[in-house]
């Protein structure tokens, strides 16, 4: 099993969306090193499937998703929880540790310094908590 490109765009997204406060705008072609064809054909896929909901996409920059325009659908969770094996009843710290885990095992560098990244902002936020 491996991700493809729409996957990988699929998972940055419902990483990011774990997070209190998710800015899907970080989910960039560059930070996931993926041609930015392949981003948009992927990003198309996504919202065509029905995985994803956005109301626009940014043109500044052009390879970035809207934050506020951008979310996962019921379909979209429940695709992306199977592909990775994740349970949705899971804490979100969970669910982006076995993403990550995943990520790591397909070889997938640029997703797994993205998850990296956000578990790193998720830390952060949690110990700000206590």
């Amino acid at each position: 099993m491996n991700l493809n490109k729409k996957q990988q765009i699929m998972t940055a997204i419902y990483v990011e969306s774990q997070k209190n406060n998710p800015h899907t705008q970080e989910v960039t072609s560059d930070v996931l090193a993926i041609e930015q064809a392949k981003f948009e054909a992927g990003v198309d896929a996504l919202l065509n499937e029905k995985l994803i909901s956005i109301h626009a996409i940014s043109n500044n920059p052009p390879n970035s998703l809207s934050s506020r325009e951008t979310e996962i659908t019921c379909e979209g969770k429940s695709y992306i929880e199977n592909k990775l094996e994740i349970n949705d009843w899971w804490d979100p710290l969970k669910k982006v540790e076995k993403a990550k885990k995943q990520a790591v095992a397909f070889g997938l560098i640029s997703l797994v310094n993205f998850i990296n990244r956000v578990l790193a902002d998720m830390q952060v936020n949690t110990s700000g908590q206590n």
